[in-house]
């Protein structure tokens, strides 16, 4: 198994949150 620490973890699941906003915003305008 992997170890991944807290931080990896967090910055990983904080670049997802951020792409899924971008991609959101970009399909839905306006």
């Amino acid at each position: 198994m992997k170890f991944y620490s807290k931080n990896e973890v967090l910055q990983k699941r904080v670049f997802k949150q951020q792409l899924l906003l971008t991609f959101y915003k970009r399909t839905h305008k306006g």
